[in-house]
């Protein structure tokens, strides 16, 4: 290569009259470092001796800028935090990343060294602009020289850059000496004096722990079972150490209000990453179509289901991602039957047991609460749970049921629905031999239809004494796991997902036995030819009285279904599965 031809091609009068600098690292020393996918295995290397010999805490002062177009760079984010994840350091030092539309020489004024693995034009452009340079030899910078790069290696670079760094005070004239040295005499540069202006960079966000960049897709701010599930998942990643951004995709126009998480969540949604992982909480029909798969990092699903078959749409729609994760070991074994090929794993849920903690008991001192939470709808059974209740307490005084519900939405007209539906339920079930209905004889039943706030929500556990849903399927049950992180033990159906964590020791689990799915014609992914279960009302009653007769062991078994939650499901142990699990599956390699 004639490099004192490519010397001479550099317009000097870029320089002469003089380029503006741009405030791009804020006073820190930095490496200029051009990305070239020809050379990436060098930069590969390059950026793992970056982060090793500058992962001292001490070293704070400095920083690498590495300049690309937008296209690459999700390659550089991936190159970048797949470093992170193969080291264990203390520290990591900056990484910027700079749009190639920036003018190079204005780029060039303001770094203290640009590393090239080819001695190009832009090179030479650094000498111009009086900018150190590290660059392979040629034969001006032959080895040996301050300005080659003798070797690619792991140790060699990491020596080159310490030497750069200690020796930052550098003169610019000796660089333009050596510039101007190997050009005609007519077309020699002189540094000038600029002022410098500020520009916008993009630094990139690390996950802590060598964890991954994700993004969540989900209806976050939804006041649905899926929207509870995904903000407290995203609060719980992003808490855990991974790098998290919300997408939010919304299906209700309601908001709840969610307290003092919201500002939490706001700052994840929309903020900018280069994903390793796209998690999407919906149902498996939803992004496909509306989206196009990413070929750049993992695509996940993580959904819910009820009933012992995936409805015969979806199925197809799984083949989509590279990897499908699921909150109970029913759910993974469905899915296997449905498709033996996909790639499958049970991560469970994340509940947050701190907010359970710490709220304050305002309940009623002279009856026992018995309450319940969810969408009436059949298969939560709700008819199924008032009948068992009135039964057993049939003109009992001191015992209340609390049950927070709604239809499709908590509107007056949807709530003034509600009330009729339970008293149709309850002309239709006299108590008394002769018929005649007797409103004495019905225990007390209250209905909460508002949508209430996430403090709210978590002062009806609180405010509780037993938890009861007869339902008939769960594709994790969020409301139960919940009521025992606040020490309600449940008396709930042991189907589904429930299997994981109701045990006699902890709740008072109700045997079912398997019946075909009916009354869901308005969700049109339910049919008859699927089964769900049918709880045994009888055992259900019986643990109602128990519950009521025995308060010392209600508070027993809440201690120990408290303690399931934070063995299980709590922040860190989520946490650490989810990492188990991507460390398997996202890809290891760059572009593979």
């Amino acid at each position: 290569m004639d490099v004192k031809r490519l010397i001479n091609e550099v317009d000097v009068n870029r320089f002469n009259r003089g380029v503006k600098t741009i405030d791009i690292t804020k006073g820190l020393f930095s490496f200029l470092l051009q990305y070239d996918k020809k050379y990436e295995s060098d930069f590969n290397m390059l950026v793992r001796a970056y982060f090793i010999e500058f992962s001292d805490s001490k070293i704070d002062d400095i920083c690498a800028v590495i300049r690309c177009s937008d296209k690459d760079k999700p390659y550089i984010s991936n190159i970048v935090n797949l470093n992170r994840r193969r080291l264990s350091l203390p520290k990591y030092p900056k990484i910027l990343v700079l749009d190639n539309k920036l003018p190079l020489e204005s780029v060039l004024k303001s770094v203290g060294v640009y590393v090239s693995f080819d001695t190009t034009l832009d090179v030479c452009r650094a000498m111009a602009c009086g900018t150190w340079i590290l660059t392979k030899p040629n034969s001006i910078f032959t080895v040996g020289t301050p300005y080659s790069m003798d070797r690619c290696d792991e140790k060699y670079f990491r020596a080159k850059l310490r030497v750069l760094h200690n020796h930052k005070n550098y003169n610019p004239d000796n660089i333009l000496a050596d510039f101007n040295r190997n050009r005609t005499v007519e077309n020699q540069v002189v540094i000038s004096e600029t002022e410098p202006v500020v520009s916008d960079w993009e630094e990139i966000e690390y996950a802590s722990n060598g964890l991954y960049n994700i993004e969540i897709i989900a209806p976050i701010l939804d006041p649905s079972g899926y929207g509870s599930a995904a903000r407290t998942l995203a609060l719980a990643l992003d808490e855990y150490g991974y790098n998290v951004s919300i997408k939010n995709m919304s299906f209700d126009p309601q908001r709840p209000d969610l307290g003092g998480r919201f500002p939490k969540i706001k700052k994840l949604i929309d903020k900018k990453i280069y994903p390793d992982v796209k998690l999407f909480i919906v149902t498996p029909n939803i992004p496909v179509g509306s989206m196009e798969k990413d070929t750049k990092c993992l695509n996940v699903l993580y959904f819910f289901w009820e009933t012992d078959q995936l409805p015969d749409e979806w199925i197809p729609y799984l083949d989509h991602y590279d990897l499908i994760l699921t909150p109970c070991k029913y759910h993974e074994k469905m899915i296997r039957k449905a498709n033996g090929k996909l790639k499958v794993a049970t991560v469970g849920q994340v509940v947050d047991i701190e907010r359970h903690c710490v709220r304050t008991k305002q309940k009623d001192l002279d009856k026992f609460v018995f309450y319940s939470i969810f969408q009436w709808t059949e298969r939560k059974n709700p008819a199924g749970l008032l009948r068992a209740y009135w039964s057993e307490f049939k003109g009992c005084r001191d015992v209340v049921l609390v049950l927070k519900t709604y239809l499709a939405n908590t509107s007056p007209e949807q709530a003034d629905m509600i009330k009729k539906f339970v008293a149709d339920i309850k002309h239709q079930f006299p108590l008394s031999v002769n018929r005649l209905r007797k409103e004495e004889d019905f225990p007390e039943v209250r209905l909460v239809t508002e949508m209430l706030s996430s403090d709210a929500m978590v002062d009806m556990h609180v405010n509780g004494d037993c938890f009861v849903l007869l339902h008939r399927g769960e594709g994790f049950g969020l409301p139960i796991v919940e009521a025992m992180a606040s020490g309600r033990p449940p008396i709930a159906t042991t189907y589904f997902a429930c299997e994981d964590y109701l045990t006699k020791d902890n709740s008072y689990p109700v045997e079912y036995w398997m019946t075909p799915v009916y009354n869901m014609a308005h969700i049109p992914w339910y049919c008859g030819i699927q089964n769900w279960a049918e709880p045994n009302m009888e055992q259900a009653k019986k643990h109602m009285r128990n519950a009521y007769e025995n308060r010392g062991e209600v508070a027993i078994k809440g201690l120990r279904a408290r303690k399931t939650v934070e063995d299980q499901y709590s922040s860190r142990v989520f946490g650490d599965r989810m990492t188990e699990v991507l460390n398997k599956h996202v890809k290891k390699e760059i572009d593979e």
